[in-house]
């Protein structure tokens, strides 16, 4: 198969004899082939990037990053999955959570405001029955 420079010819190139009925173009990691190298910034859905990973200072991407991001993702699953005939309450919940007797937790997560923030963010987008106070 030759080299393709558009997804349009990729698709012509790999599946020439079959019809296509629709395109599923996935754009949330594209990037322009001109770009500077400057400009590389780490890409992923916001929500549950790390939020070292989103300050303006380079950092170093670490697998302590991707538990990061896998402790939002939980977090994402807990909130959007709780039982809607139990009232929660999201602040008590950020307060336990982020409760700094607890060293394990305060150690793992790194606690800063930017993450309480995003925590808040991202239960406050949860279509749950989270009771705020």
């Amino acid at each position: 198969m030759k080299e393709a420079n558009t997804l349009q010819e990729y698709v012509e190139g790999r599946y020439p004899s079959e019809k296509s009925i629709g395109r599923l173009y996935d754009m949330e990691l594209s990037v322009f082939n001109d770009r500077l190298e400057a400009d590389v910034r780490a890409s992923g859905t916001v929500a549950f990037m790390s939020s070292q990973l989103l300050s303006e200072e380079p950092v170093q991407h670490t697998f302590m990053h991707d538990l990061d991001s896998l402790l939002w993702v939980l977090v994402w699953l807990v909130a959007v999955r709780a039982q809607e005939d139990n009232q929660h309450n999201a602040n008590s919940l950020r307060e336990e959570v982020y409760s700094s007797d607890d060293s394990f937790k305060y150690s793992f997560v790194n606690i800063s405001e930017r993450a309480r923030s995003q925590m808040a963010r991202i239960i406050d987008l949860a279509d749950t029955e989270w009771e705020h106070t």
